[in-house]
């Protein structure tokens, strides 16, 4: 009986940080694409003031 509740406990806790975990991944991949975005509207910027120059 005993090892049913240590087991039952070891999977709540895995379950846990898995989420714990998702979630902290999931928050890199937003800033990733924030970066990327951030990127290509310099490179807007830059091709546009290029124009400008000629």
């Amino acid at each position: 009986m005993i090892i049913l509740v240590l087991l039952l406990i070891f999977i709540v806790v895995a379950l846990y940080l898995r989420k714990q975990n998702k979630n902290k991944s999931e928050f890199i991949y937003w800033e990733k694409i924030d970066e990327l975005e951030k990127q290509r509207k310099e490179m807007i910027l830059q091709r546009a003031r290029e124009r400008q120059n000629f």
